[in-house]
């Protein structure tokens, strides 16, 4: 089974959302790029700032675990 990569971060960023620390989360962006070999997250707050997440060949929950790594 493929997993949606963009709908686990979909729903995935509503939960963030919900919490006093990342009630500032604007978006979590799945982005595949098969020419470059990359696999990457953006995640984007309401003030501007853009975390870059390396994702290449993790799993959807692999995926979240960086994410949140990555933000925290």
């Amino acid at each position: 089974m493929e997993e949606n990569k963009q709908y686990i971060c979909n729903l995935f960023c509503k939960a963030l959302q919900e919490t006093r620390q990342f009630d500032d989360l604007e978006a979590l962006e799945y982005w595949k790029d098969s020419e470059l070999d990359l696999e990457i997250v953006q995640a984007q707050f309401i003030k501007g700032a853009v975390i870059t997440i390396n994702v290449k060949c993790d799993s959807g929950i692999a995926m979240m675990q960086d994410i949140l790594k990555q933000i925290l």
